[in-house]
This record gives structure tokens, sequence and C-alpha cells, in this order.
């Protein structure tokens, strides 16, 4: 009975071992999800951009290594923190809203961060030679052709809820009534039996003001 338990055991780990192996690569090694090999992936991918342009040119442990975003360390770093994300170093003027927005270059950050040079921000790839001709068309064709993932799948901006700013109250007069409060969000005292206005601020990128009510 004891030599059949230590058979069992044995039978049981082999079995853990092969499940673990089998779910650290899930995908064929020889294809990639973007339509090209994985060691020669379509140069107007997202893994095309980061093999042969983000990574060698970009990610280096003082820039975009991991230091700050975007994170050209990995093809998913590199995607999930350009597309539809906010920028942090923007024009003079205020220009734009995300690094990347797909099928639009004029209002992609990253496509004028590589083309344009100006006295507030160079361009880049700032230590090295400006990108080629063919780099950048790269980079424009994945833009226009809606910014897919690895797997060919395109992005959807979230829409998320709109932004309550705060408000103010008002009795039937328009004379404010909502004064003496610490904060927006902390009671105060209103006139028995009469209207009260109140005009609430909110903020939404995605909704129009005629569409809030």
């Amino acid at each position: 009975m004891q030599t059949m338990k230590i058979y069992l055991v044995v039978a049981m780990m082999a079995l853990v071992v092969c499940s673990c192996s089998k779910e650290e690569n899930p995908f064929p090694a020889e294809v990639s999800d973007d339509g090209g090999s994985v060691s020669n992936p379509d140069p107007n991918s997202i893994s095309g951009l980061h093999k042969n342009i983000f990574a060698p040119r970009c990610a280096v442990p003082s820039c975009h290594g991991g230091t700050f975003e975007p994170d050209f360390r990995t093809v998913e770093s590199t995607y999930y923190t350009l597309v539809y994300q906010p920028v942090v170093k923007n024009t003079i003027n205020e220009k734009y809203t995300y690094r990347v927005v797909p099928r639009d270059t004029g209002k992609s950050w990253l496509y004028h961060r590589v083309t344009r040079h100006d006295s507030l921000i160079p361009r880049m790839p700032i230590y090295m030679d400006a990108l080629s001709t063919e780099d950048l068309g790269h980079i424009k064709t994945w833009i226009l052709n809606g910014a897919p993932d690895a797997r060919g799948v395109l992005p959807v901006l979230a829409n998320l809820p709109p932004k309550v700013a705060g408000y103010n109250a008002y009795d039937a007069s328009f004379n404010r009534i909502d004064v003496l409060r610490s904060s927006w969000s902390v009671a105060f005292p209103a006139p028995y039996g009469q209207q009260i206005n109140f005009w609430v601020f909110v903020d939404d990128e995605e909704t129009e003001d005629k569409n809030y009510c």
C-alpha cells in the first residue's frame, strides 16, 4: 500500500507540471495575432512598431524603459500606455488630449512628437537620429488603421460617467442660499416651503452641453 501511495503522488505531480507548462504560452510560437510571424511581425502593427522602432530606439532605461510613460518595454505596455492615454507634457496651447487617437494622426500626440520639433518640446527620439520616412509611415498607417492591438482588435474609448464638480443653490428670487458650506457636498439650511433652484456644474468630455438633461 505504501508503494502505491508514492506512485500516485508522483503521477499527480507530473500532471500539475504538464498543466502549468501548457499555460505559459497558449499562443502558437510561429504566428502572431496581427498577421505576421513573431520573428518578423507586420511593420504596420503594434508588434512591428515595438520591435523595429519603440524597443530599439525609445525603450532605454533613462527614457521609456519603465522610468515613465509611455512604457515601451513590451508590446502590451507600449499599446496600453499609448492608445487613448492622456497627455502629460503638452503643447503650449494644450492641443492634444490623448497620446494616440485611432484613425487621426492630427489628434495623436505620438505622431506630433516624432514628426515635429519646437522650442518647448523637442522631437522624439531626443538622443538619436530622427525616424526615417519609412518608420514614420508605419506609425501613421497603424494609427489610420484604427490602432489595433496585437490581436488585431480595435480599441474603444470608455465613456465614463460625468463628473459633478459642485452646485449652487438659489431661492425663488435667485439669491444664493448655500454659501455657509465647507464643501459642496455638505448640507445647507434652506427656506421652508419655497422654490429652490440648483445650478449643477458637470464635466464630461464625451457629452455635449445640450445633452446633459
